[in-house]
Parts: C-alpha cells; structure tokens; sequence
C-alpha cells in the first residue's frame, strides 16, 4: 500500500463525518467523542490558524465544539458536508473570539511582531505606535487584523459589515497613510 492510500485509510471518509454528526443529534456522547478526536484536530488548526494565538485557538475549539454539541440537529446534509458544517462553526466561533477583545491593543508585544527583521529599534516601534494611533479606530482595526492576524479581504469585509472593495480601500489608504507617516517620522 502506498504511503497515499495510508493517509487516506487512517482518514475518517466525509461520510463518517455525517454520520457521527447526525447520531451526535440524536444526542449520541459516544458519536460526539468520536466526532471530537476525529476531527478535533483539523477544526483545531483552523481555530489557531485564524486566532493566531495558540491559546485563543484552543479557547475557539472548545466553544466550538460545544456549538456543535448543542446545535448539530441543524447539520444538512443536503446542503454541504459535516466537514465544512464544524469548520464553519469553528471559524464563526474564532472570530468570536476575538471580537470579545475590546479592542487589538497597541502593546509593546504587539508592536514587537509588526517590525520588520532587521529594524529592532525601539524608536521605529513607537513611530509604528503613533501612526497606527493617526488612524482612524476602524482602519485601525483593520490594518492589525489584515496584518497581524492574517484576516483576509473577504473575511474582515463580513467582520466588520462592509463590501469587500470598501475594505480592499480602507486598507489600501490605511497603508499609504501608515506609509506617509512613517516617511514623516523618520525623514
């Protein structure tokens, strides 16, 4: 057997996915057990993946998996597959997450990971500071999010209620003005 067709035998098939989901529904513990070391470990990178914050991931999956205990009676099947169903679940469940943070603070660690390799001067930390201070709170929000945490277009678009190409904007002007008062700070 090939090294292929292994990992695809250890695999749960899509359908098994279904089913467990449909018995966790009918309140099956053991399906759910199933269902969580199946697939606990895919909806666990998707969580730290979006979070990009190992511990928040965790925090995601968990509230996750309690959704998905809790409302898998509203799984279809006929409209997508059990696997897409939990993820979509696991992601709503991130963002969630990190929508209950008041607000992406501006710290020293957070500053910390927006340098560039290179640049550890501590005085170009604090012009970042100050220009991502000049931004308006919602480009703010949104640079941090795109840059720091990875969101894409699509996705901060949905967060924060607006068409995808006012959000391609917002950061494409969030970006020339950080730009601008940074070439101001340091010229």
């Amino acid at each position: 057997m090939t090294m292929r067709a292994q990992a695809q035998a250890s695999r749960p098939m899509v359908d098994e996915y279904s089913e467990l989901l449909v018995a966790t529904a009918a309140g099956d513990r053991t399906a759910f057990r199933a269902l969580y070391d199946r697939a606990g470990p895919i909806l666990l990178r998707v969580c730290t993946r979006l979070a990009r914050d190992r511990e928040l991931g965790h925090d995601a999956l968990h509230e996750a998996m309690v959704r998905i205990w809790q409302k898998s009676h509203l799984f279809d099947p006929a409209k997508g597959t059990a696997i897409g169903w939990m993820v979509a679940v696991s992601r709503n469940c991130t963002f969630n997450a990190i929508d209950q943070r008041d607000r992406v603070p501006l710290d020293d660690k957070l500053l910390q990971t927006l340098e560039q390799p290179g640049m550890p001067d501590v005085d170009i930390a604090m012009d970042i500071s100050r220009c991502l201070a000049a931004l308006s709170e919602k480009h703010r929000e949104s640079i941090l999010m795109a840059y720091h945490f990875g969101l894409t277009y699509e996705e901060l678009a949905s967060r924060m209620s607006v068409p995808v190409n006012t959000m391609k904007t917002w950061i494409h002007r969030s970006v020339q003005q950080l730009r601008l008062c940074l070439n101001n700070e340091t010229g």
